[in-house]
């Protein structure tokens, strides 16, 4: 909020916080600034030597306004306010669909857990194949959601909504966000891709072996990843056509403010 405001309150701000303006002269006056807080205080005075707000801002303030402005930026990866967590998990390929379905709960309750920011992760499987992919999702697996309309709708609910009346809502009070790929939050897929260009490849990984095992690495961009309480990662993998076996372990390092 921008606040035009007399010398006389102006200088009480200066002299509260112990700071100096910065001010230009502009047709006749002083426009003077100060940041405070979420508020921009401005105030004008004339360029007249006998007027008393001039005399008082040039004998006691002037010759230590316009200070250089300094701008510190400290990027997500330099904050220290989180605690590296290290978790992991595994997965069997189901010889039914040729793939493996992990699910990680991401620590505390729906709304009032911290959560985790996701630095990254690794999949290493115990044989490698070319064509072997993972895709990562964050779901609401316990249908928190679906059970969170569900009661307030009728407090005495025995069960949750269905999955398309979520995906049916739009924006959800409350939540703030719509799901139409319900129970899906969201995807670290491209789902914007073809289906033979969403996921990503394993390469191999030499461990003097005849079949070596394979590894994938998924990291964020632009910083952390959050993943709120209560949901889960969700990270499918899938081999080949008619490979019905196999395994993948699952590390993930993550952080808790």
């Amino acid at each position: 909020m921008e606040l035009q405001i007399s010398w006389t309150e102006f200088k009480k701000v200066l002299l509260a916080k112990t700071i100096y303006p910065q001010y230009v002269e502009h047709k006749g006056n002083y426009l003077l600034i100060i940041v405070d807080g979420s508020f921009v205080l401005n105030c004008e005075i004339p360029l007249n030597s006998s007027h008393e707000d001039t005399i008082d801002f040039e004998t006691n303030f002037k010759a230590l306004s316009n200070p250089q402005l300094k701008s510190e930026v400290v990027t997500q990866y330099e904050k220290d306010d989180k605690v590296l967590k290290l978790a992991r998990a595994k997965g069997i390929v189901d010889p039914d669909t040729c793939s493996a379905e992990i699910y990680l709960k991401i620590p505390g309750d729906f709304g009032s857990g911290p959560g985790r920011w996701i630095l990254g992760g690794y999949g290493i499987t115990n044989d490698y194949n070319p064509d072997d992919y993972v895709k990562c999702y964050v779901e609401d697996k316990d249908r928190t959601i679906a059970w969170m309309v569900a009661l307030s709708i009728d407090p005495e609910a025995t069960e949750p909504v269905s999955d398309a009346t979520i995906q049916a809502m739009g924006e959800i009070p409350g939540v703030g966000a719509a799901f139409p790929a319900y129970p899906t939050l969201s995807s670290y897929t491209d789902e914007d891709q073809l289906e033979e260009n969403q996921g990503w490849y394993f390469w191999p990984l030499a461990n003097g072996t005849t079949t070596p095992s394979g590894e994938v690495e998924v990291n964020p961009i632009g910083g952390y990843g959050f993943a709120p309480s209560g949901f889960y990662l969700k990270i499918v993998y899938q081999r080949p056509a008619g490979i019905t076996t196999g395994s993948i372990r699952l590390n993930v390092d993550w952080g808790k403010n």
